[in-house]
């Protein structure tokens, strides 16, 4: 790893690391990890600090890639044996990464290969490659503008639909950070949810994921104003209705029979769905099944399910740089967040610097700045951008402007 980005990481957490000891709940009985700088593919687990000095000298002593610390409070968090550990409790935790939610913008910049018969592709990657059915996938996966709205956008959806109108979370016990890279991370502070088991966790996902979702719960059709999933699935009837109102002649997921139906009987259908008016609407089981899969594949959630329900995570540490980005792990007010610009507002570095681009970049729009460079370009970029290039090995540090 380039000598000149480990001072630069040395000297953000020398200089600007700080945080209230409060945003770690109990932060002597949590366990925290890191990633050497000089030794990238170690991860340094079990370690355990009394206060947030402590864990500031040892980092300052080994600079980290990545830091770390557990979503879980144990007993004796230094324990090496995780069943010596004495599990406590842990934070309820969920993480919307872009990297895992198709996105039209994927197609311009992401590219795949497979690595046993060099088939390539460009967007999401297979899980299995379509010429010889190898799972050996390698993908090239950046970030950009568009993917951080999407990211956004699946955010709020989380937070206010599901956390704070289905759960009753108060919005206060929300807590939302920018990972670092391609995504955000939600953390619950609520006392209630500490004790929560796997199986608690799992029905949450589930939940908000849509996952088993059964169409029999929706016929005679609900009203507009039920709670949870049958209001979700009212109101995106609604909407389908008032697309096929607008003259839409294809709806996705739906065949031309039944938006034929629908129009026939959008009046029925929205007198049913209205609260205010007494009786209901059985619909043909077929057509009801498609429509709740379209509804359910646009209302839900896309999270990583192995982050909320694993009750010993680690997660990356508040005001921590990411070691593939350069980016700090930012706490984000959602009052604001839809005009969130990490290159801007995750930065910590105002300066410029001078590199040289070893591998193509494709065209990317990040912040305020477009990109579309080759091998053996020297340029000038804001410090996150640069920094960002050089960590994902695309380019090297020439100097500080």
């Amino acid at each position: 790893m380039n000598s000149k980005i480990k001072q630069l990481f040395f000297e953000y957490y020398r200089d600007n690391f700080t945080i209230d000891e409060t945003v770690i709940g109990n932060f002597r009985q949590r366990e925290y990890a890191l990633v050497p700088f000089d030794a990238p593919d170690k991860m340094v687990r079990h370690l355990a600090f009394s206060e947030f000095s402590e864990l500031k000298k040892y980092i300052l002593r080994n600079v980290p890639l990545h830091l770390y610390y557990s979503t879980a409070y144990y007993n004796t968090p230094q324990a090496r044996n995780m069943d010596e550990k004495g599990w406590l409790g842990a934070d309820l935790v969920f993480d919307i990464d872009v990297d895992h939610i198709p996105t039209k913008c994927k197609e311009e910049h992401d590219t795949w290969r497979c690595l046993d018969c060099n088939a390539e592709g460009k967007g999401m990657p297979p899980e299995k490659c379509p010429k010889c059915g190898s799972s050996r996938i390698d993908k090239e996966v950046w970030v950009c503008n568009k993917c951080l709205m999407v990211a956004i956008d699946e955010t709020l959806r989380l937070v206010e639909e599901f956390l704070c109108d289905d759960f009753g979370i108060n919005r206060k016990d929300i807590a939302v950070y920018f990972s670092g890279h391609r995504g955000f991370h939600i953390h619950v502070e609520d006392k209630r949810m500490l004790r929560l088991d796997q199986d608690a966790r799992r029905e949450i996902v589930d939940y908000i994921k849509g996952n088993g979702i059964k169409v029999e719960l929706f016929n005679p059709l609900p009203k507009l104003s039920e709670p949870g999933w049958r209001g979700t699935i009212a109101q995106g009837i609604y909407e389908i209705l008032s697309m096929i109102n607008e003259g839409n002649e294809f709806i996705e997921g739906l065949t031309e029979r039944d938006i034929k139906y629908l129009y026939e009987h959008r009046e029925s259908i929205i007198k049913a769905l209205d609260d205010n008016t007494i009786g209901s609407f059985r619909m043909p089981k077929p057509l009801l099944r498609r429509l709740v899969e379209q509804i359910v594949n646009r209302k839900a959630v896309n999270i990583d399910e192995r982050v909320t329900t694993d009750i010993k995570r680690l997660i990356r540490f508040p005001e921590s740089l990411h070691g593939k980005t350069g980016l700090k792990v930012t706490k984000v007010d959602l009052s604001v967040i839809t005009e969130f610009d990490p290159f801007n507002d995750a930065t910590w570095l105002q300066t410029s610097i001078k590199i040289k681009v070893i591998e193509r970049i494709p065209k990317l729009e990040l912040g305020s700045l477009k990109l579309d460079l080759s091998p053996g370009d020297i340029v000038i970029l804001p410090a996150s951008i640069a920094l960002y290039i050089a960590l994902r090995g695309k380019g090297e540090m020439v100097e500080l402007i």
